[in-house]
């Protein structure tokens, strides 16, 4: 018990700081600039790292951890210029969250679970993105192609595992397949794309029917 990793006495003293020098600011006795806050979240987020660092069993510490740098990044990025800070806005906090999840099941791949959160933040974090950058454009088809992709990532890379997840493909198939359709809908360019699907199809059995 005593070479065990302090994790909460470094967890209590970084609260017990951060929560005082947020009382002193809130009362007028001082100022703490983002810089100072991006680095204690930054220090509060590598405690956390730390104790899976020394123990790959203790997956959960990347949680917090990369969540933590998460809070420093968005604060970080309220200094950038402008034009940066209005891409990244929203974003660097679900990314860091969405990698914690990805680190998770690379440590273990029998955490297979991991994938799902992993993936679905990841696709928030581009979604985000993708409306800071313009937001005219319709992401709620990429968001639900981004939950095929993910589902399809559960059952690759499963494949070659005792806990195979075929069915995933099943869910990574109807998402796909939705997020194309409202993608294409919201371009104005369906009629198109079923009209030359329909074109396919039909060259495709008048070509078998003149093969036999």
């Amino acid at each position: 018990m005593k070479n065990e990793y302090p994790w909460r006495l470094i967890l209590g003293i970084g609260l017990v700081l951060v929560g005082g020098l947020a009382l002193l600011q809130s009362l007028g006795l001082g100022r703490l600039g983002d810089w100072a806050w991006t680095v204690l979240f930054g220090m509060g987020g590598l405690a956390f790292l730390m104790v899976t660092l020394r123990d790959r069993r203790a997956w959960w510490g990347l949680i917090p951890g990369l969540a933590l740098l998460g809070i420093g990044g968005e604060i970080f990025v309220s200094t950038l210029p402008a034009s940066l800070e209005r891409i990244l806005s929203g974003v660097v906090f679900v990314a860091f969250l969405s990698a914690s999840f990805w680190l998770i099941y690379l440590l273990n791949p029998r955490n297979w679970w991991a994938i799902i959160p992993g993936g679905t933040l990841a696709t928030i974090s581009l979604v985000a993105a993708l409306s800071n950058l313009n937001g005219g454009l319709e992401t709620g088809g990429i968001f639900m192609m981004g939950l095929g992709i993910t589902f399809g990532l559960v059952a690759l890379l499963t494949r070659q595992q005792q806990y195979s997840m075929r069915w995933a493909w099943i869910p990574a198939a109807i998402l796909f397949s939705l997020g194309l359709l409202i993608f294409f809908a919201a371009l104005d360019l369906t009629g198109y794309i079923f009209g030359v699907a329909l074109i396919a199809v039909g060259g495709y059995l008048a070509y078998q029917s003149l093969k036999k």
